[in-house]
């Protein structure tokens, strides 16, 4: 992904485009010059060729095919929630599901269907009204579709686990279609989801574990007190930035807490007190300075634990 200083859209860009849009029965809508700060939860970053807002299995498959047709990179963006967009113009467009995506229904047979767009915690909510517990899910911002790809959850569960069925948008040999497809332990594990040939997630089937309905709200309430407790909750922060190692029985959030990195400002952002693993904008942080001081974090504990932290949050752009 390349980054450029700011610059305004060309015009031939901006008409292949709108031609494009002028396609009858697609379901797109488009904000050229898009400001990245205001997608996601650190409210930082620059500006993309455009925002596409696409609401239809049709129109989707429809403007990535125009994408990739016109060798134009793309990145799909839930609620901004586990993002961090680059400083500066981004040669990118970022495609938001909408519409038919952002569905939420009983399936039968115990199952739920999601869209890829909807809520995660209006999915956990719906399924704990019907008796289905999808408790270990509570307080986990975004939407299901990020949720699946970067299987959320705890540090011992998550959600693919209870994923029956996965669509998504595939492409091979140049051909673009969705998929049905059977989640099999193999194709997750901790925060990564890979599917064959897959480009975009657009829904799931998911069949949660059945528990009484006011035993899964009660542990829905105590998971998000603990959550309010022990993490800086409301703050301009993706939640964790670093994935926990593989193999320690150390978490990230505790070697940057014994590295003494608590509180640690670079720019206008800062190290969580009540968090490590929480990089909080804590003024008008900059992208580069929210990356800069991650690249600290993660240096001073290479030097203490020889462990290599890797971003959690998707870096775009840099």
């Amino acid at each position: 992904m390349k980054v450029f200083e700011m610059k305004v859209f060309g015009k031939k860009d901006f008409k292949k485009i709108t031609d494009f849009l002028r396609k009858p029965g697609l379901d797109i809508k488009i904000k050229v010059n898009a400001d990245c700060a205001g997608m996601t939860s650190y409210r930082a970053g620059g500006k993309c060729k455009a925002l596409i807002e696409a609401g239809s299995e049709t129109a989707l498959s429809a403007l990535v095919k125009y994408l990739a047709d016109s060798n134009a990179g793309y990145f799909i963006l839930g609620e901004g929630t586990n993002v961090l967009f680059n400083d500066g113009y981004i040669d990118l467009f970022v495609i938001k599901l909408t519409g038919d995506f952002d569905k939420i229904a009983l399936a039968g047979n115990g199952c739920i269907s999601a869209g890829a767009a909807a809520s995660l915690q209006k999915l956990v909510i719906f399924a704990a009204k019907h008796s289905l517990d999808l408790s270990f899910l509570a307080g986990i911002p975004g939407t299901v579709g990020g949720a699946v790809a970067g299987n959320s959850g705890t540090t011992v569960k998550g959600i693919c686990s209870s994923i029956k069925e996965a669509r998504y948008l595939y492409v091979s040999n140049g051909f673009y279609g969705y998929r049905n497809y059977p989640l099999k332990t193999a194709d997750y594990g901790y925060r990564f989801c890979i599917l064959p040939d897959m480009a975009i997630i657009t829904g799931i089937l998911i069949a949660p574990e059945t528990a009484e309905r006011e035993d899964i709200l009660k542990t829905i309430r105590k998971n998000i007190k603990n959550k309010k407790r022990s993490q800086p909750i409301g703050s301009r922060s993706p939640g964790c930035f670093f994935k926990n190692p593989s193999g320690s029985s150390i978490s990230a959030g505790e070697m940057i807490d014994d590295c003494g990195l608590k509180g640690f400002h670079f720019g206008d952002c800062v190290i969580s007190e009540k968090h490590a693993n929480f990089i909080i904008n804590s003024g008008n942080a900059s992208a580069s300075d929210v990356f800069v001081l991650s690249k600290i974090a993660a240096g001073i504990v290479k030097n203490k634990f020889n462990i290599e932290l890797e971003s959690e949050v998707k870096l775009v752009g840099f």
